[in-house]
């Protein structure tokens, strides 16, 4: 977008479109409703010039709401799509859609399909989808068992307990603000790891407002060439785990890349694995 001959608000505006752009979606952020209604006026000039019509606004602000619906004449409903998600923008929550496995499946494609569709890029509902995870790789590998073989009795019984226990479960609610873009932060990260699993879940800090907000939770399966490790070199895996994943947020979110970084002034990285850290420090002490 050109801003060269903008006024500097109308450069910052562009600036915030393009840093919050993906595919054919974008949003703009602001600290009050007066700025968030200026920006929502200005948008149609930005955009008209380059034939690119604007279709739908939803918004957390339900004044601004209210005033897009009637201007418009549309009714937007509380709970819309976003970005694969469910934003529900009158309490202002993230989550996926209720999880619903396939309980009739009965081969390893249709248990891998079944998985795979369970949307969930930030791993909301990792502690509860993981026992499937693990199922599904202890069957991939089963060499004696393809793709589309039928699973033994057992095997679907146990697939079958999954499905109940996962799909009773309540759709979990996640906190879509994490604080103002002027803001301090700091990034936190949770490391653990069992013989079959290791992973972090990473948290952002508002260092004004102690407010403490869910980012990420990934984790791995511990594959084939990993099963004979003790469980202190696992949990150290899950702390150079945890790192690398602190370390790509950090640069998602105010690195070179960034148009509008924010501000991340430190990172905790904590395990419960005191062996892990007696590594790190002997490492450390050695270099």
């Amino acid at each position: 977008m050109n801003a060269e001959e903008d006024s500097e608000p109308i450069q910052d505006l562009k600036k915030f479109i393009y840093q919050l752009l993906y595919m054919d979606n974008g949003a703009v952020t602001m600290n009050d409703s007066e700025s968030l209604k200026w920006a929502y006026e200005c948008l149609e000039g930005i955009f008209q010039p380059y034939q690119f019509e604007l279709q739908q606004y939803v918004t957390n602000d339900e004044g601004l709401q209210r005033y897009i619906d009637a201007n418009l004449d549309e009714k937007t409903p509380s709970q819309v799509k976003l970005l694969g998600l469910c934003w529900d923008r009158v309490s202002d929550t993230l989550s996926t859609k209720k999880m619903e496995l396939d309980g009739s499946a009965s081969t390893k494609r249709q248990i891998l399909r079944s998985i795979a569709s369970q949307y969930d890029v930030y791993n909301f509902n990792g502690p509860l989808l993981n026992r499937s995870r693990l199922f599904l790789h202890d069957l991939q590998y089963n060499k004696m068992l393809g793709w589309d073989d039928k699973l033994s009795p057992e095997l679907v019984r146990e697939w079958q307990n999954i499905t109940k226990q996962i799909n009773a479960a309540p759709v979990i609610e996640v906190k879509r603000f994490d604080g103002k873009r002027n803001s301090s932060y700091r990034l936190i990260a949770f490391t653990d790891s069992s013989k079959q699993i290791y992973g972090t879940v990473v948290y952002i800090q508002d260092i004004e407002t102690n407010l403490v907000s869910f980012l990420p939770a990934p984790n791995r399966i511990v594959n084939k060439q990993l099963e004979m490790k003790s469980v202190p070199s696992l949990e150290f895996l899950a702390v150079s785990f945890g790192t690398e994943v602190l370390a790509e947020l950090y640069q998602e979110l105010c690195g070179d890349s960034c148009i509008k970084p924010i501000k991340v002034v430190d990172m905790h990285l904590y395990s419960d694995s005191f062996v892990s850290f007696m590594a790190q420090c002997m490492s450390q002490q050695i270099g």
